[in-house]
């Protein structure tokens, strides 16, 4: 995926589809885990608001 496309994306996050952002996250070396919110703010550090 080329610097264009990435910087692309992130000017224009609402036009992402989940096939592009797991592409993105593969590229990146991420893992994309995906919860319920109340799991998810469960495991969020101290002051952290996601």
């Amino acid at each position: 995926m080329s610097q264009s496309r990435i910087s692309y994306l992130e000017k224009h996050a609402a036009e992402i589809n989940v096939g592009q952002l797991l592409r993105v996250c593969a590229v990146l070396g991420l893992e994309l885990t995906i919860g319920t919110r109340g799991k998810a703010k469960a495991a969020a550090a101290p002051g952290e608001d996601w």
